[in-house]
């Protein structure tokens, strides 16, 4: 669908049960055929919408297979915390997440520091000096995540740490990919002031496209909107440029249009992630599915 000037799309969504059917039947079927992070993208967007049938299975399979596996297991470990039934058992698969990333020669690092954020464990209260060290060391993508996850244990820094993630995301300076993680860990941290929201508000219009960043800022502002915000002219802007995404050949820029509307979607975008749920790019459909569906279980 193409929009050049209005807010939302002009088409109806269809309001069937049968698209939310299509949808989960999509994931499923992602999840029984695809590997690795497609399929852990897969599961947990099953789990994320209430439909945790058959996930635990398929990643304790996955656990046979590729427990030996750098990266991609701690993925595994994430789903698994995931569709856990009890804390303790949740504790089994974080457990080895911490493990992985206090080892200071592991090869899962990155991901065990951007797991423990993404389930809310702040690596402080695991090893805070494995932590400082983390966040003052060299590798850069290490030390972005080890810092958002200590931001969710420390009140007193969770404010100037904010601060480092806007700064980064907004310098135009920097290369577009640690500009990119900050404002990803921008949004999932939110909490933000009116003030801060108006600066990434202007900042994401503003953004020039050409950069490559334009829509991580744009989604990163539409997400982290508080109530009121939602109702301003910016707000009303950032929707416009987020949609228009849709006219766009790039997989990231759908990948990142589908995010936000799983988000921030009204009903009326449904039409514009169905188109989606038939993309050659597996993960692409995922993400329209998860959308969808998050979309209609807002709306009910």
């Amino acid at each position: 669908m193409m929009i050049t000037s209005a807010e939302t799309p002009a088409a109806d969504p269809p309001a069937t049960d049968a698209l939310q059917d299509q949808c989960l039947v999509e994931l499923r079927n992602l999840l029984r055929t695809e590997k690795e992070w497609i399929k852990v993208h897969a599961a947990e967007f099953l789990l994320w919408v209430g439909e945790p049938e058959g996930v635990q299975v398929v990643y304790l399979n996955e656990l046979q297979q590729f427990a030996a596996k750098p990266q991609y297991r701690i993925g595994i470990w994430r789903v698994l915390a995931q569709a856990a039934a009890t804390p303790e058992e949740k504790k089994k698969w974080t457990d080895q997440i911490a493990d992985a990333f206090t080892d200071p020669v592991g090869p899962d690092r990155i991901h065990a520091a951007e797991t423990l954020a993404k389930l809310g464990i702040s690596p402080t209260t695991l090893d805070a000096d494995v932590t400082r060290r983390a966040i003052a060391g060299e590798n850069r993508p290490l030390s972005l995540y080890t810092l958002w996850g200590a931001s969710l244990s420390d009140a007193q820094t969770a404010a100037s740490n904010r601060q480092k993630f806007m700064a980064l995301a907004l310098d135009r300076q920097e290369e577009a990919a640690p500009r990119r993680l900050g404002a990803f860990i921008l949004r999932r941290l939110g909490g933000l002031t009116s003030s801060e929201w108006k600066q990434l508000a202007e900042a994401a219009l503003s953004e020039p496209l050409s950069s490559g960043i334009q829509l991580n800022l744009v989604h990163a502002a539409l997400v982290t909107a508080s109530p009121s915000a939602t109702r301003s002219e910016p707000y009303r802007l950032l929707r416009i440029k987020m949609l228009a995404a849709q006219q766009s050949g790039s997989v990231g820029d759908l990948m990142e249009l589908a995010a936000a509307l799983a988000e921030k979607g009204q009903p009326a975008d449904v039409a514009v992630l169905t188109p989606l749920l038939k993309h050659d790019f597996a993960d692409l459909r995922a993400s329209a599915a998860y959308a969808i569906l998050k979309i209609k279980k807002r709306s009910k």
